[in-house]
């Protein structure tokens, strides 16, 4: 049976206020009566998504720069951490030397044997030259505070150059024989390089805690920039999508209204296919009517 173009068309007209329903939003409507263009329209819509792109790259950017800036720092830290660890160490050793000349002097502080003698002069001339030349080692170790902890490398500079004023004048009684008689130089050696322990002991905790907190900082950082691009990524996305969304239907609205017009037409000439103007018009009334 022959399918008549009324009821070939019936069918699209049924599904159009369906799909129509789909597009029929404010923002379409906004859209598409904008006194502009499609043309523009489309490079509106294009920008908008490369804005988008760009505001993504530029958040990426920002968090690698912060990240590299810690990293620098962390680096410069774990620099500085590791100097400090070697002032350490010199101390240490420092007031080891110190306690060793110590224990075989009269009147230095430590209590000497009852049958303890004291040793020859060049005894105290080998320990009092290794003292001087720790003492070098710890000036040479100590100068990254210069720059660092200027205040710090004040006061550790004064105490170096009372302690070294002692050991030279220790060297001077080595030399002269007179060594054993240096317990009271020995006394305040100790008290100087005891002196020195907790100034520098103080500085390497507080950079490795600084070191560690860093460390603890740049993970959180990393997590919450991570979390940052990730939610700015989606939501570029989700907004080009709606954005192209509502472009398309801008466009196929007009386009929907232009065919059920046009398919109206079609079928009042195939009802009234009749070219006289009076008939057609009585036609149109009579197909309008059934």
């Amino acid at each position: 049976m022959a399918i008549g173009p009324g009821l070939r068309d019936a069918t699209p007209a049924a599904e159009r206020p369906t799909v129509a329903r789909v597009g029929d939003n404010p923002l379409v409507r906004a859209i598409s009566s904008a006194p502009v263009s499609v043309r523009t329209k489309l490079l509106v819509g294009f920008v908008a998504i490369a804005a988008l792109l760009v505001v993504v790259g530029v958040l990426g950017l920002l968090a690698l720069g912060r990240s590299n800036a810690r990293v620098e720092r962390l680096g410069t830290l774990q620099a500085q951490a590791a100097a400090y660890q070697g002032l350490a160490v010199d101390v240490v050793q420092l007031k080891n030397l110190v306690l060793e000349r110590a224990g075989f002097t009269p009147d230095a502080g430590v209590p000497l044997g009852r049958a303890a003698k004291a040793p020859p002069s060049s005894s105290f001339l080998v320990i009092d030259a290794t003292v001087s030349r720790a003492l070098t080692t710890f000036l040479s170790d100590a100068s990254v505070l210069e720059q660092n902890e200027p205040a710090l490398f004040r006061r550790v500079y004064a105490i170096y150059s009372r302690f070294t004023s002692l050991t030279q004048t220790a060297l001077a009684q080595d030399q002269a024989g007179t060594g054993a008689r240096a317990g009271t130089l020995v006394r305040r050696e100790t008290a100087l390089a005891t002196q020195l322990t907790p100034l520098i002991d103080r500085l390497a905790t507080r950079t490795k805690v600084q070191k560690d907190l860093l460390v603890a900082a740049n993970r959180t950082s990393f997590a919450d920039s991570r979390d940052v691009f990730i939610g700015v990524a989606a939501g570029s996305v989700v907004l080009a999508l709606l954005l192209g969304f509502a472009l398309s239907w801008s466009l196929i609205k007009p386009l929907r209204s232009t065919e059920v017009r046009l398919a109206s037409a079609r079928s009042s000439s195939t009802c009234c296919p009749t070219r006289s103007s009076g008939s057609r018009r009585s036609c149109a009334s009579r197909c309008s009517g059934s």
